[in-house]
């Protein structure tokens, strides 16, 4: 029998016990070179699970240092999920239109990251969020808008609304205790 939204919802939130709660949004393509040449690259989902790691690994080394990154592999306790299409010029909370779904069904909802973070015990809420409006805001594949507030409600499953299959396998990490 397969497993449920809700099945995924609680397992991961006793064990990440997320308190931070972030979205970000993704451009649709960025430019890259290649032997001296500018590039268009296509933003699909394989490559934005590629970007998700790369994302966490910056946070996890501004946050913990490059030497603790690079010998224990510490990464902070998290878990991204990925939603949209790719195929929209607007997002969904930006719009005018009343009910967000549409929007999908229609194809025009961006791929946009729903982070899920356990804030380290040592530090403030305020230098947290400033450390990741830099990190995503330095990556070349988003979009200058991120959402950072402490958690409330049942972010666990909002994020995980549109199924486990969102989930970004690749970047899960739940801390030191689990491993």
């Amino acid at each position: 029998m397969a497993a449920k939204t809700a099945d995924y919802t609680n397992w991961i939130d006793p064990n990440l016990n997320p308190n931070i709660y972030c979205v970000g949004t993704t451009k649709q393509e960025y430019m890259s070179w290649r032997n001296g040449s500018p590039i268009r690259m296509k933003l699909t989902e394989d490559t934005l699970h590629e970007r998700a790691g790369q994302f966490i690994a910056r946070l996890s080394k501004a946050i913990y240092g490059k030497t603790a990154y690079r010998r224990f592999k510490l990464t902070i306790p998290n878990a991204l999920t990925l939603e949209g299409n790719g195929n929209g010029r607007s997002c969904f909370w930006l719009s005018h239109e009343k009910d967000p779904r549409s929007l999908k069904e229609r194809g025009k909802v961006r791929y946009h990251f729903n982070i899920l973070l356990r804030k380290p015990e040592w530090m403030p809420f305020d230098q947290l969020e400033e450390i990741i409006k830099n990190i995503w805001r330095s990556c070349d594949w988003t979009m200058p808008d991120i959402n950072i507030e402490e958690r409330t409600g049942d972010c666990v499953g909002y994020s995980l609304k549109e199924g486990p299959e969102t989930l970004v396998t690749k970047t899960l990490s739940f801390g030191r205790s689990m491993q």
